[in-house]
């Protein structure tokens, strides 16, 4: 597969484990969401990168909670802001939704 088209997969693979549907041209003339993924209740906009800072944070709370039988959760507080921001696994956001039941069945 093409690096070019790599994102369009990512898009795939996300609505796929949340049981979702990926938005065809997102944001274009007819299109039905601006979302790149719906799923349930979550608007989703799906980032490729090769390099990202939080993924070092994850993967350190991941091995760090798995020897003590706890899911790892990084929380990033922007500094000077309101915002606070949830990073973890993607299989555990998908279990954690499915238990809470706002993803489509």
């Amino acid at each position: 597969m093409s690096k070019y088209y790599a994102w369009k997969a990512d898009e795939r693979k996300v609505a796929g484990m949340l049981g979702g549907k990926r938005v065809v041209l997102s944001g274009g003339p007819g299109a039905p969401s601006r979302a790149d993924v719906l799923a349930g209740d979550f608007f989703i906009e799906v980032k490729r990168r090769q390099r990202f800072g939080g993924a070092q944070w994850l993967e350190d709370a991941t091995i760090r909670g798995a020897e003590e039988d706890r899911t790892g959760v990084v929380v990033v507080h922007v500094a000077h802001s309101q915002q606070w921001i949830v990073l973890m696994d993607l299989g555990d956001f998908t279990w954690l939704a499915a238990r809470a039941g706002v993803l489509d069945e």
